[in-house]
């Protein structure tokens, strides 16, 4: 008897891979419309001896890194760790076979963090099937057309390939609660090695893991001894791969761990200026941009949503983008407090012996995300600090909680992560569109 292959162009893999195709043409046309320094964040300059473009010219030019020489709590931006200045170091050179202009090259960077986003959404994709998530398209899209996709694509620091490693350690730490497998133990070590060679905040993904793991290890009596075996080969691998940097520029110039480069401007004194409740409650949501030269940037929450958004910029270009600028950052912020509520009370009212272990893992990760803003914003209080880029990985534990905690059968499931993804695809079709023609 012959059986049938069905096959159909419209099946849900079809209409996502199309979605998260689409959305990375526009990444790419976003990035061709602005310049590499829209999201300006401590770039330096050309030949310059500070700031993420003067980390990769020491690069390019001396085949070495700065902290080999340079004690890097004395150059502003040179604390951070290495692997993505290496990388936009080697994609510049490789750059110069096809143009001599080192400022071309350093452009051409927004291509390789594009590259960064589309590699980001392969493995969020691959999140959604593996945790068998039900509204598959509704997080895809919210994800794919989030802003902070754009910002990411757009920003040449190294924000980009830390979004990126988070989130592909995170999977392989979830695939890892599936199947036990020693080899996924041992991506999930390099990936996480490789966080902690991007940025500092990787470290908090390792939370995540060690949570992971003790919900399996008191799960699984009988295989302990294995569980235990696989964790120290992950600690093999991921301390040195990640830690290295940290021990060398401690051992060598006594710079602390968890350094981060102190400011003095005199709007950015927030901490003597303002208690910590003050910067939770004042009202700073009359104006929908981040205005880093007012007094007014004291609630942090004001900020990082804002940021979330739009970053630092102001989109200033007329009244057409100010409209789908007003309608993506309101839906967002909705979209943010809503999902805290349901959160908060599926934390209170659910059973903790019911809850679903993924959900478990989402809620943790989502608290650490918050609480560690809210100590990042105590101890550096500036207004650049409170910025969500920092915690990207957030918007996608939070669509992927929203599918399992909210209930699909209301409007609301579908209308806020649908209306936050149209307007950000109305807002930033404009801005290219404009931009272009």
């Amino acid at each position: 008897m012959k059986h049938k292959i069905k096959f159909s162009f419209f099946s849900e893999k079809h209409i996502m891979w199309a979605i998260g195709l689409l959305a990375f043409c526009f990444y790419v046309l976003f990035n061709y419309a602005v310049p590499f320094d829209y999201f300006n964040h401590d770039l330096g300059g050309l030949n310059a001896d500070h700031g993420h473009m003067g980390y990769m010219w020491h690069i390019w030019k001396n085949w070495s890194l700065p902290v080999f020489s340079i004690d890097p709590a004395t150059q502003e931006s040179y604390y951070n760790p290495p692997l993505h200045y290496v990388l936009s170091a080697l994609w510049i050179r490789c750059t110069l076979f096809f143009t001599d202009s080192f400022k071309t090259g350093f452009e051409s960077l927004q291509i390789l963090t594009s590259i960064y986003m589309g590699i980001t959404l392969i493995f969020f994709y691959r999140i959604l099937f593996l945790l068998k998530i039900k509204h598959k398209i509704l997080c895809w899209v919210y994800f794919c057309f989030n802003p902070m996709l754009f910002i990411m694509s757009s920003i040449v620091n190294n924000d980009g390939l830390s979004f990126l490693t988070t989130l592909a350690t995170f999977y392989y730490g979830l695939k890892w609660y599936k199947d036990q497998l020693l080899k996924t133990m041992i991506i999930a070590a390099l990936f996480t090695g490789l966080g902690l060679m991007t940025k500092l905040n990787g470290v908090l993904i390792i939370a995540v893991l060690a949570l992971i793991f003790m919900i399996r290890f008191f799960k699984d009596k009988k295989k302990r001894k294995n569980y235990i075996y696989q964790l120290l080969i992950y600690l093999l691998i991921a301390l040195p791969i990640g830690g290295w940097y940290y021990g060398y520029a401690y051992f060598r110039y006594h710079t602390p761990v968890n350094y981060v480069q102190g400011w003095k401007d005199p709007h950015s004194d927030i901490g003597s200026k303002h208690t910590l409740l003050e910067r939770f409650t004042n009202n700073e949501w009359s104006d929908i941009y981040v205005d880093l030269g007012s007094d007014k940037n004291w609630n942090m929450w004001a900020l990082g949503l804002k940021t979330s958004v739009f970053d630092e910029h102001r989109y200033q270009d007329n009244s057409i983008i100010y409209f789908f600028a007003n309608f993506l950052f309101y839906f967002s912020v909705f979209f943010f407090f809503s999902i805290c509520i349901f959160s908060l009370g599926y934390i209170l009212y659910k059973p903790i012996l019911n809850w679903q272990t993924e959900n478990i893992i989402f809620i943790f990760y989502i608290i650490l995300f918050l609480t560690s803003f809210i100590h990042f914003n105590y101890y550096f209080p500036h207004p650049w600090t409170a910025n969500f880029r920092y915690m990207p990985t957030f918007f996608a534990c939070a669509i992927c909680l929203w599918n399992k905690i909210v209930k699909d059968k209301t409007l609301l499931f579908y209308f806020l992560p649908f209306a936050v993804a149209f307007s950000s695809i109305a807002f930033y079709g404009v801005l290219i569109y404009q931009r272009l023609f």
